[in-house]
């Protein structure tokens, strides 16, 4: 359940940053897809917005609703299970993004409201996140994966606590997560499902490049949105 709550995050988060990279001063479209133009031009047409959305929305249900069912099935063996720590932090993801990139929300049929209802909404599975992982942690402290799990917890309840406004939380948390610190998600070109679509619309279409943006412009480049050059010369 939390692989297939991973995968869906993972999947619906690559399209959407693919976009949001079209869309600002991190890429230059260099290929054929109509919504390059678009999206260059500050326009999101419905078509591009609804599918991303849809994984979005996808990944939250499966997440918040596969812990639900984690926990009629696990019993005792919920609590302080560093997957259950995971599938929280995963629902919690998909909140927070969800928040950032849309301007309006809406859960299971609901009313449209404001995004900051996403955020909210991502607090305590946040909390619980750590809280699961935490319990982990007392019994099992060498297991690297679920310390690292703590830490990027902290770190999205900093992201989560400044879109809200709310500066002394974001400020604490955010002391908490060394400046050096990484949590990736990890892609293959195995199969669809798996990949990553910047590596495929650079390396295998040429699709889009820094080449001439702002960010391709910065040496060193932004650590938010590193490039490097290509054995072929190309960011």
């Amino acid at each position: 359940l939390v692989t297939g709550m991973s995968s869906d995050f993972s999947e619906g988060f690559d399209d959407l940053a693919f976009s949001i990279a079209r869309g600002s001063d991190e890429v230059t479209g260099s290929g054929s897809y109509g919504d390059t133009g678009t999206l260059r031009r500050g326009i999101v047409d419905r078509e591009v917005a609804d599918g991303e959305w849809s994984d979005l929305q996808r990944a939250r249900w499966v997440a918040e609703q596969g812990l639900v069912r984690m926990k009629g099935v696990l019993g005792d063996g919920f609590t302080g299970n560093k997957l259950t720590a995971r599938g929280y932090f995963l629902a919690a993801l998909s909140n927070r993004v969800l928040g950032e990139c849309f301007c309006e929300v809406t859960f299971d049929g609901g009313p449209a409201v404001a995004n900051t209802e996403a955020f909210r909404r991502a607090l305590p599975q946040l909390d619980s996140a750590l809280i699961h992982a935490l319990q982990f942690q007392l019994a099992i402290p060498g297991d690297t994966a679920n310390n690292n799990l703590i830490t990027a917890a902290r770190g999205v309840l900093a992201q989560v606590h400044l879109a809200l406004g709310d500066w002394a939380n974001a400020a604490t948390y955010a002391a908490l997560v060394p400046t050096a610190f990484v949590y990736q998600a990890v892609y293959s070109t195995n199969s669809a499902r798996e990949r990553n679509v910047l590596n495929t619309e650079t390396y295998n279409r040429t699709e889009f490049s820094t080449w001439g943006s702002y960010v391709g412009s910065l040496s060193p480049p932004d650590p938010r949105a590193p490039w490097r050059v290509d054995p072929a010369g190309r960011k």
